[in-house]
């Protein structure tokens, strides 16, 4: 039986649109940073003013002007702008602060409905193992009579017989119960995963080792040059920004983020393609941008995203080759739509499935194919160099920076 405080929950998901308010909070979030944005502009006119006065002395002091030249004094709607800038200012901090702890309410609110359901389904997958396993005890303890009852007569062998394709049937039964009971309890994981919100929780710790953080993995490449860009959406924005907050926690070096239209789904980690030189700068760079790409996979992984290792596309999906929109060396990291996920595959699936994995392979051999390639297309020199790299890289070691 589910505790009070579950079938409470449950009973509370179902009744209150957890979702729908948190994005009608968001929206008001949007808003009040917009406030704040246009405080800032309204403000603009007063700095104006006031700097002003400053040059002009400074003119008026370089060709020894008269004092009386130097008086100046500012519109009156000046003020009233700054004022109305100062109000807007109060109102969108105000708003930003209120908006977002509701937003980070509601965001629990659905966790803790995703947990709840979990809960549920694995105490009834509980309940059927329980009643698999009494009824198997109750199969044995008919076996050990009917072998009993062998002794009295030849009917007595034919029930024995009887109970011993019970015993069978219930032992199979048993068996197929619980391997229903964990599917259902795989499948109702994988559930709650794909409807997990993309976030990346801060924390630290400290132990005899040490202080802890989540972004230990990544502080390996600090220093690495990272731009992201997300679709106007109202949870790839807070993705983004989660994902710039951890990147700059292992000091990376994100640039300001842009807001793209058109992207994929999910997330793509593009590190800039390498330029064939005669030196091996060109090669290490694009290792050590691929290797930190590689990195920042895993680790977006630990936190159930769904991301890959791309090529370095612009908004309408064509190769990004020139440095000047892409340095070398840099990162790329495109946030599409939460992307849909089956999380399940249904047996009509069967044959594609088995299909895509045939794909998959082939692809990765092509792409061994060109990375060999490649290769014997560099000096002898430059090609040692870079297989030695592609070792440290799969031993787990990055290069250092160029």
């Amino acid at each position: 039986m589910l505790p009070p405080d579950v079938v409470a929950k449950l009973n509370e998901c179902a009744n209150t649109d957890f979702v729908g308010k948190r994005d009608w909070w968001f929206l008001i979030l949007s808003g009040a940073t917009g406030l704040v944005v246009a405080a800032l502009i309204l403000e603009g006119p007063e700095l104006v003013y006031d700097l002003i006065p400053i040059v002009r002395k400074i003119l008026a002091k370089l060709r020894k002007l008269p004092i009386e030249s130097l008086k100046y004094e500012a519109p009156g709607w000046v003020k009233v702008v700054a004022f109305l800038g100062w109000i807007f200012i109060v109102v969108g901090v105000v708003g930003e602060e209120y908006a977002g702890i509701r937003v980070k309410n509601f965001d629990a609110n659905i966790q803790e409905c995703s947990d709840a359901k979990v809960r549920e389904a694995t105490m009834e997958a509980g309940d059927a193992k329980a009643s698999a396993t009494e009824a198997a005890d109750a199969a044995q303890r008919a076996k050990d009579e009917a072998s009993g009852a062998t002794k009295l007569a030849q009917t007595a062998h034919r029930e024995v017989d009887s109970v011993h394709q019970e015993v069978g049937n219930a032992a199979s039964q048993l068996t197929q119960l619980e391997g229903e009971a964990q599917k259902t309890k795989s499948d109702l994981i994988n559930l709650a995963v794909c409807n997990a919100p993309r976030v990346i929780t801060q924390w630290s710790m400290s132990d005899p080792s040490g202080t802890k953080s989540y972004v230990d993995s990544l502080r390996p490449m600090a220093g690495q040059t990272v731009f992201i860009e997300f679709v106007p959406d109202a949870e790839a924005r807070p993705a983004a920004l989660n994902l710039a907050r951890a990147l700059a926690d292992a000091q990376w070096s994100v640039r300001p983020l842009k807001v793209v239209d058109g992207l994929a789904d999910g997330v793509s980690v593009q590190p800039s393609l390498p330029v064939l030189t005669e030196s091996a700068k060109g090669e290490m760079l694009y290792l050590r941008a691929s290797g930190a790409a590689e990195k920042l996979v895993d680790f977006l992984h630990s936190y159930n995203w769904q991301a890959a290792v791309g090529a370095p596309r612009d908004a309408q999906g064509k190769i990004i080759h020139d440095e000047k929109t892409l340095p070398l060396g840099a990162i790329q990291i495109q946030i599409g739509l939460y992307p849909p996920a089956v999380y399940v595959s249904p047996p009509g699936e069967k044959e594609l499935t088995s299909r895509a994995e045939e794909l998959k392979q082939e692809e990765e051999k092509k792409a061994e194919k060109a990375e060999a390639e490649r290769l014997a297309k560099l000096p002898p020199g430059q090609r040692k160099i870079v297989e030695r790299q592609e070792q440290e890289f799969e031993a787990g070691d990055l290069p250092p920076e160029i």
